[in-house]
């Protein structure tokens, strides 16, 4: 093996293993969240590790944009417009995104933690399989592969909860629980993220890209809702005027 090739397998290694102790991380933080919040709900200790279980998942987002992104942001540093489109075409960035808003908010938001569990538990069944020696016993590569099949459910249940955060954060703002910065930057996240082609959530290989999910979620709200507002033109009128800026 020639020394360029041995550097870049250490290289694939250490960042194997960042994301893979990243993901176990993030699911210890999101289980521990989950059954404090059953048996200590006035607890502060859940809100804790609900944040740091998307801390957790953020660094290791932000350490895959260091390295995916850093050479192309140098070349395209003259170019503002260009920047900002090749910045959000990455899940890198736009999982760092969704990450910090949630982990630097003031509450827990609904099923905010579902898409980062999702993602770390496809990472860590993924690491486990083809770095470990537990990959080569066949029952757990075909429990591996069980999980495979149902990955495109899950990623779209994940999306899912993603859309529907807007919502629930969208309804408080007529609250005093209102986060107005929040809603705001997850609009966009969302928004970008419909644009978004990339099929690769820290070194995985997703099946289908992050846009095909969410425009096939949009879909189906578009579906449920646009029957109940076939009496209220004024409200349909505003909701295409607000698709058309969403999509643009």
């Amino acid at each position: 093996m020639s020394d360029s090739a041995a550097v870049k397998a250490r290289q694939d290694t250490f960042r194997s293993l960042v994301f893979a102790g990243s993901s176990a991380v993030t699911l210890a933080f999101v289980l521990v969240y989950l059954l404090l919040g059953l048996v200590a709900p006035r607890s502060s200790l859940p809100a804790l590790c609900y944040r740091l279980s998307f801390l957790a998942a953020l660094g290791a987002h932000a350490f895959r944009a260091s390295y995916t992104l850093l050479p192309k942001v140098k070349a395209l540093a003259g170019d503002s417009a260009a920047l900002k489109r090749e910045l959000f075409s990455s899940n890198a960035v736009l999982r760092s995104l969704y990450c910090a808003i949630f982990a630097f908010s003031a509450r827990p938001t609904g099923l905010a933690w579902l898409p980062v569990a999702v993602h770390a538990a496809a990472q860590l069944g993924a690491f486990a399989v083809a770095k470990t020696r537990a990959g080569a016993d066949p029952r757990v590569r075909a429990a591996y592969d069980r999980f495979q099949g149902f990955l495109p459910q899950l990623l779209q249940m994940a999306t899912s909860a993603e859309v529907a955060n807007m919502f629930v954060l969208g309804a408080a703002l007529l609250t005093s629980r209102r986060e107005v910065s929040k809603f705001i930057l997850l609009l966009q996240y969302l928004r970008a993220a419909w644009h978004c082609q990339d099929e690769t959530i820290f070194k995985m290989r997703l099946p289908g890209s992050t846009s095909f999910y969410h425009r096939m979620t949009w879909g189906l709200v578009d579906e449920r809702v646009r029957p109940l507002l076939r009496s209220a033109p004024a409200a349909q009128n505003a909701i295409d005027k607000a698709s058309l800026w969403f999509r643009a």
